[in-house]
C-alpha cells in the first residue's frame, strides 16, 4: 500500500481493533488512498460484489468503510491544497522572472487569472437608467 502515510495508519488503527477480517481492513486502507470499490477489492483479493455485500450486511465494516472514505477525501483535499500552493509559486516565479520568455510569462498570467474563482461583488441596485431620447 505505497503512498499511505503514517498519519493515515494511525487514524486507521482504531479500525483494526474492530471485528474486521484482514481483507476488510485492506479494502478500507485502500479506500483511504482514494481507491474505488473495484480497485480496493482487487487489491484486497476479493470481488467488488463481496465488498458490496459487506456494506449491506456488516454494520462494523460499513462504519469503518465510511470513515475510510472520509479520511481518503481529507487526504486528497490536503494533497490538492499542497499542490496548488506549489503551482501558485511556480506561476509566480515564471511571471516575475524577467529572463523568462514574454509569451511564457503571458501564459502564466492567464493561467493565474483563469484560476481566480472569487465571485464578482454584487453591486447595489441603483436608479434605473432611462435613455435621454425616450422622452420619459
Amino acid at each position: 500500500m505505497a503512498g499511505v502515510t503514517d498519519k493515515v495508519f494511525k487514524e486507521l488503527a482504531w479500525m483494526l481493533v474492530r471485528a474486521l477480517t484482514a481483507e476488510q481492513a485492506k479494502v478500507c486502507a485502500c479506500v483511504t488512498e482514494g481507491a474505488t470499490i473495484t480497485r480496493a477489492a482487487e487489491r484486497a483479493g476479493v470481488s467488488p460484489a463481496e465488498v458490496e455485500d459487506w456494506l449491506a450486511t456488516s454494520p462494523d465494516f460499513k462504519a469503518v468503510y465510511e470513515q475510510a472514505q472520509r479520511l481518503g477525501a481529507k487526504h486528497l483535499e490536503d494533497e490538492l491544497l499542497e499542490l496548488s500552493a506549489t503551482a501558485r509559486k511556480a506561476l509566480r516565479d515564471i511571471m516575475q522572472n524577467p529572463l523568462a520568455d514574454a509569451d511564457v510569462r503571458h501564459k502564466a498570467a492567464l493561467a493565474v487569472l483563469g484560476l481566480r474563482r472569487v465571485p464578482a461583488p454584487e453591486l447595489p441596485a441603483g436608479p434605473a437608467l432611462v435613455p435621454a431620447d425616450s422622452g420619459g
